[in-house]
């Protein structure tokens, strides 16, 4: 915003006389005062009249831009307007995104259950983590297996998306079993609705192989804010196949699917959701999604079979998040798919 700099000449009574950058002056007398259209009037005469000197060398201001911040943080904004932040300090079990913040310019997303805070504290708004790698659980906080962000390799910024660029190391028992690569990417598609896109890389550590065995507790977790919730605010979950809310015959729970969708009020009279995006060139698409009325909703990526990792066989997937104004129709949230699916896996460097 503009800032309008007024100089006052003369007030006597009724009559208040301005100087503006150029020497031009504005005279308001009696109910001038009182209208507002005056006002409205000398404000975009003196916006016309900006004193700020041309810079022939500026450049554009990207419109999506990823601040670094403090404690290890990092905000992606539009127009400085945060849409989320990504935590990634040493003292955490694993990095995470919060808030994923909607249209509302509330968080779609929480920390925590919002009946069991404490054997729930994993649920991490948005994050990556595995219930069983080489026998160890990265899931639940009672665990001393640690997702450790080790360093960011690079930030990005331009017109339409920011990103980042990360290396984690998976340490359990002292012991270094991943490193992984992971970029993430957001991008603003208007009235504050963003697609935020999570990429992966993951390869042993040693020349050992490594064995993400069967669960269904992982690879991404999202943890719904308490009013999208079916059994909180009236929500709703539905699915690419068509399946509605998560149990009975037609029900969502670990059923594959290209993607799942949970809608639900986020404000009076205003509802809104985030649809996750299981990517085509990921293992075993269409994923099993382990999807709860009580707002929880994540991809089982082994839940049928295991995956082995090594070194030169590395672990690459992509996922995405649409968050959206509304409970949209599924034909629009197919279509939300279908771009996605047009996406390549990342090619992270060497």
């Amino acid at each position: 915003m503009r800032r309008i700099k007024l100089r006052i000449l003369k007030r006597r009574n009724d009559t208040m006389t301005f100087r503006m950058h150029g020497g031009v002056e504005v005279v308001l007398t009696g109910s001038h005062f009182r209208s507002i259209w005056t006002w409205l009037l000398v404000c975009w005469i003196c916006g016309g009249a900006n004193g700020d000197a041309p810079l022939p060398n500026a450049k554009p201001v990207p419109a999506m831009q990823v601040i670094p911040l403090p404690y290890d943080q990092a905000s992606f904004q539009t127009h400085g307007v945060e849409l989320t932040r990504y935590h990634f300090g040493a003292t955490l079990r694993r990095p995470f995104l919060f808030p994923i913040n909607g249209p509302t310019g509330r968080s779609y997303t929480r920390m925590g259950h919002p009946h069991d805070p404490i054997t729930h504290s994993h649920h991490n708004s948005v994050w990556i983590s595995h219930d069983n790698v080489n026998g160890h659980s990265f899931w639940a906080d009672r665990s001393d297996s640690q997702i450790l962000h080790r360093k960011v390799i690079r930030y990005d910024d331009t017109g339409e998306t920011s990103a980042m660029v990360c290396e984690n190391h998976w340490i359990a028992a002292g012991q270094t079993l991943l490193i992984e690569r992971r970029r993430i990417q957001v991008q603003s598609v208007g009235n504050q609705e963003s697609l935020i896109t999570i990429q992966l890389d993951l390869r042993s550590a040693s020349e050992d192989p490594v064995t993400l065995g069967s669960t269904a507790f992982g690879l991404l977790g999202v943890r719904m804010a308490k009013s999208i919730g079916v059994h909180d605010g009236g929500g709703m979950i539905r699915n690419s196949e068509g399946n509605v809310d998560e149990i009975g015959p037609n029900g969502c729970f670990r059923k594959p699917a290209r993607w799942c969708d949970y809608s639900g009020p986020v404000a009076e009279n205003q509802n809104g959701g985030i649809l996750l995006m299981d990517h085509p060139g990921n293992p075993g698409h269409p994923t099993p999604f382990h999807v709860r009325q009580d707002g929880w909703m994540g991809t089982c990526l082994t839940l049928q079979k295991e995956i082995q990792v090594t070194q030169d066989s590395p672990l690459r997937l992509s996922y995405r998040l649409y968050v959206h104004a509304g409970a949209l129709e599924h034909d629009e949230l197919n279509q939300r798919w279908n771009d996605f699916s047009k996406t390549q896996l990342w090619e992270f460097e060497p």
